[in-house]
């Protein structure tokens, strides 16, 4: 494993200093949040022009307007935000919701363009997207029609002709770390302002969840302002659908991590569902307009069909993906695989290939276009590879376009480089199972409401020298994928665990889909990084550690020969 300890041997470990570590400057605002880091409104550039764009076209008779949804959990967010609150700026104002059909983003969807210049709206509003659709924006201007784009995505070429607010801009002295519907959200306050409101208070829960969902850096003291006030408990949550959702998929207690496996891929799921119904039907729901139970439903039922659907492309293409994952990096292109699921089924064969870059997408007019996920950072090496058209994202999960002459001098090109998988893994200390404090499990517990998956990561820890007998594992739970080693006092717990973690600890193996105990005589020795805790059952506590990442060989006693 490839380790780096965020602690020097005598330092103090407890959650102030770790805060200090992830970058928290304001250690007792972070834990008790006043609400002094949220951005003025007014600091957003040309946010004032967008005001006046929403009085003109809100407030003069029979004016028709539009908003392109997002296809994302954040571009949800915004859509239901902007509509609400302009519904209840003026109730008749003619306004429609238009959402993408596949994959694509603001104006690059022909479909959404044809519809606009069929209809002419007076207005077009574009949240969570839109920056960089210069030539549209002109086109659009050429038809007399306004534009109005809330974004947060990088600026590269921006649009020339309507009103650009965005986070990004190099004239706004604020927060470049918030999402789509924050922004949203910092113009509804100018609207406040404007007409002497305060409803921009209904929606900071839908801002907080679009946080979580689109990764966004949650050490960032406004972005936990906005989490803390708008998500952090369930009393906190103003919009009924959501609350439905986190009750139905969680229950009244959750964290962020919670949010992020249990609800937000079920929104997510409908976004890239294939049934417009649906889609629809999730944004009336948000703004309290359709049955509540009936598209529970339909999100579970959505994200059901999402789980078929990946897994039915796997096991399409198993000879195919075989071929390929000797590879450093793997490039699979199918027409099997719709445009909205690229991403997750990248993630599948990354996991597949061990662990390797990935890249999945689908061939048209001789290009691929698709999805990366990688270990490693490799969006900007990937970038500035002449064989690559343009990739754009994260630095580990990106979108990226190829020509399909050149895939196969970029896979040659990347195996002539030795590459190294494992990702460098940030842990507060490294011990040896002997010389791990007892001290330090249920540390942080109390502060579980903190922990997400970007910026302010779970503390975590490094032990090594765990030896076990295979027999004396347990396999536990109704689907049996929970996995409990007992090693000196101490239960380490592996949770969801794959048929792979079953054969490399020695448990046995798999034939014809059924799983054969057979433990190994001989004793194993684990390395893992995992999280210090204490389970409490019917008054008996219990030193845990629940196991995030782990390594296994097999044990070899030290000899006389090893000791002198």
């Amino acid at each position: 494993m490839n380790i780096k300890e965020l602690y020097d041997k005598n330092e103090q470990i407890n959650i102030e200093t770790y805060l200090s570590k992830c970058g928290v400057k304001d250690i007792e605002e972070y834990l008790n949040p006043s609400g002094k880091y949220l951005d003025d409104c007014m600091l957003y550039n040309n946010i004032r022009d967008g005001v006046q764009e929403i009085k003109y076209h809100c407030l003069t008779e029979n004016n028709k307007i539009f908003i392109i949804q997002d296809g994302d959990c954040d571009g949800v967010c915004c859509t239901v935000m902007l509509y609400q609150y302009l519904r209840a700026l003026k109730e008749d104002l003619d306004i429609s919701i238009l959402i993408h059909t596949s994959k694509q983003r603001g104006l690059d969807d022909e479909d959404i363009m044809n519809r606009i210049r069929e209809e002419k709206p007076n207005l077009v509003i574009i949240p969570d997207a839109g920056t960089n659709n210069k030539i549209q924006a002109k086109e659009l201007c050429d038809l007399g029609i306004g534009l109005l784009v809330i974004d947060h995505h990088d600026i590269a070429t921006p649009i020339e002709h309507g009103t650009l607010i965005n986070n990004q801009d190099p004239k706004s002295n604020v927060s470049k770390n918030g999402s789509g519907a924050l922004v949203t959200h910092k113009f509804l306050q100018a609207l406040d302002k404007e007409f002497n409101l305060e409803w921009s208070s209904w929606f900071i829960d839908l801002v907080a969840l679009s946080l979580i969902s689109d990764s966004m850096d949650m050490s960032e003291m406004e972005n936990r302002e906005y989490y803390h006030y708008g998500l952090e408990t369930i009393e906190c949550v103003n919009n009924e659908f959501l609350k439905h959702l986190i009750d139905s998929f969680i229950g009244n207690e959750y964290t962020q991590k919670d949010l992020s496996f249990k609800v937000i891929p079920k929104i997510n799921s409908i976004c890239r569902h294939k049934n417009i119904e649906y889609k629809q039907r999730l944004i009336m729901a948000f703004i309290g307009q359709d049955n509540l139970d009936e598209v529970l439903d339909i999100v579970s039922q959505a994200h059901k069909d999402q789980i078929d659907t990946v897994n039915n492309i796997i096991e399409l293409n198993v000879d195919k993906i075989e071929k390929i994952k000797d590879n450093n990096l793997i490039v699979f292109a199918s027409d099997d695989i719709p445009r909205s699921y690229s991403g997750l089924v990248c993630a599948k064969i990354m996991n597949i290939c061990n662990n390797k870059p990935t890249i999945v997408g689908s061939i048209k007019d001789g290009e691929l276009i698709g999805s990366l996920r990688s270990p490693i950072p490799l969006r900007s090496d990937l970038d500035n590879n002449d064989l690559v058209e343009w990739a754009s994202g994260h630095e580990d999960s990106c979108g990226i376009l190829i020509k399909e002459n050149n895939i196969g001098s970029l896979v040659d090109y990347y195996n002539s480089l030795t590459l190294s998988y494992s990702p460098c893994i940030s842990v507060l200390k490294s011990y040896t199972i002997k010389s791990l404090p007892t001290k330090l499990f249920g540390l942080f517990e109390p502060y579980n409401a903190l922990w997400n998956g970007k910026g302010l990561q779970k503390p975590m820890f490094h032990i090594s020298n765990i030896t076990f007998n295979p027999s004396d594992v347990q396999i536990m739970g109704k689907t049996k994928r929970v996995i409990k080693i007992h090693s000196n006092g101490i239960d380490f717990m592996i949770f969801n665990c794959l048929k792979e973690d079953k054969e490399k600890l020695g448990l046995g193996y798999y034939e014809d889909g059924c799983f054969i105990s057979s433990p190994k005589k001989e004793k194993m020795q684990l390395e893992c990084v995992g999280e210090l805790g204490i389970n409490e059952w019917n008054g008996n506590k219990k030193l845990q550690v629940i196991i995030d990442k782990y390594e296994v060989i097999c044990y070899n006693k030290k000899s006389k020969k090893d000791i002198f």
